[in-house]
């Protein structure tokens, strides 16, 4: 049950910003920024919010799941997630607000631990950064150019960066469309163990104004851990913020 509920949180599959100097990065994300819709349009998502279905592979075995997530910043996420797991049902919501973070489980909320926020926290803006890029070019991330690498056969652009947590963790996108196709970082796994996640995004689609990644794969440590399909995404200016409280 303990890895259910650290699956549910790693699911929800984070100084200063490029310098100056480093004008590569730089156009990297701008491009990737104009790619993804452009900085007015992803400045007015304040909000999003998507379904997310897929299968789990623990310890080789496929699990069907489903999940529902909102995310507002870098740092306010809302995922509600739901699977069969050895023939049990499994409803886990957890909620991020900042400073603040609960996880639901069984009828039974709990706050987090230091411990678990700071994952919550890293999952959040790592999120964040894949589907806006805008806070790469803030005071929080350090960012430089890492020359290129091919992804799939195919050229990508690579930043390493690290995140206002002192986090490390690299983007690649590829050099036709400028879109994110990769991101890679160390992670803490659903069994409290620290892996190397590494994250694909694919079939972006253009919703409210901003381009959105439709599907996606992780494996941690190398091992197929997620394949992911994303449905129903909606972008909002403004939305109800009581969605970030505590789940009771």
């Amino acid at each position: 049950m303990k890895a259910v509920l650290g699956v549910a949180a790693l699911l929800l599959g984070l100084t200063g910003g490029a310098s100056a100097e480093d004008k590569e990065a730089k156009a990297v994300i701008d491009r990737a920024i104009k790619a993804l819709g452009g900085e007015d349009a992803l400045a007015r998502a304040d909000v999003i919010s998507w379904k997310s279905k897929g299968k789990i592979y623990l310890e080789g075995t496929p699990n069907g799941f489903t999940l529902r997530t909102t995310l507002k910043g870098l740092d306010r996420t809302r995922a509600e997630f739901g699977g069969d797991f050895d023939g049990s049902d499994i409803e886990v919501i957890t909620v991020l607000d900042g400073a603040k973070g609960w996880r639901r489980f069984n009828g039974t909320t709990l706050e987090l631990t230091e411990h678990e926020l700071a994952g919550e926290r890293q999952n959040a803006y790592l999120q964040a950064i894949s589907i806006t890029m805008l806070a790469m070019k803030g005071d929080g991330f350090k960012v430089e150019s890492k020359g290129e690498e091919k992804i799939d056969g195919k050229p990508s652009a690579v930043l390493k960066a690290t995140g206002p947590d002192g986090k490390d963790f690299t983007l690649f996108f590829d050099k036709e469309t400028g879109l994110p196709v990769k991101r890679t970082a160390r992670i803490v796994n659903y069994d409290g163990n620290i892996v190397d996640d590494q994250t694909t995004f694919e079939g972006h689609q253009e919703f409210g104004g901003i381009m959105f990644a439709t599907r996606g794969t992780s494996t941690r440590d190398g091992i197929k851990f997620a394949e992911v399909v994303n449905t129903e995404i909606k972008v909002q200016a403004k939305a109800d913020t009581s969605v970030f409280s505590r789940p009771d």
